[in-house]
């Protein structure tokens, strides 16, 4: 009869260690995420938010990053194209980062233009992850809710 007492009790302890483990990954580390995706491939996946990527760093140019829109009740996916120092320039249409153009063919490009500007230490110039890519603009990287898994 003990025996079957402990373990109730075990399996007790087990599912609480499982629930409070799922309460602090999914509440401080992780955060699911529906990534949309349209083009040739389009659909649906499910993926993780690492939420605490930039808590120590900084993003770098190439990471697909989480950011929330005005109001924070939706997020958007998007590449980092150019992060924190990088110099970015439109000369007659073509963007130029670090002095390198980014060919257009590979990158729509919309109506912004960025005269000689350095991406401050909370900026990041972002595009969308669809295709063709879209240039989305410049974000503060106080909006990023994380960097996507």
């Amino acid at each position: 009869m003990f025996s079957q007492f402990k373990s109730k009790h075990h399996i007790l302890l087990r599912m609480a260690i499982v629930v409070a483990s799922a309460l602090i990954v999914f509440g401080f580390i992780l955060k699911p995420y529906i990534l949309e995706t349209k083009g040739p491939f389009g659909g649906h996946q499910l993926r993780f938010v690492f939420k605490q990527a930039y808590s120590l760093g900084t993003p770098t140019a190439g990471d697909i990053v989480v950011f929330s829109l005005i109001g924070g009740s939706k997020s958007m996916a998007a590449q980092v194209v150019a992060a924190a120092g990088d110099s970015i320039d439109t000369i007659d249409g073509q963007l130029f980062i670090n002095g390198n153009p980014i060919p257009q063919h590979s990158m729509k490009m919309t109506n912004k233009t960025y005269d000689s500007r350095e991406l401050l230490d909370d900026e990041v110039l972002l595009a969308t992850i669809n295709f063709p890519p879209q240039f989305l603009g410049i974000l503060n990287t106080s909006v990023l809710v994380g960097k996507l898994l």
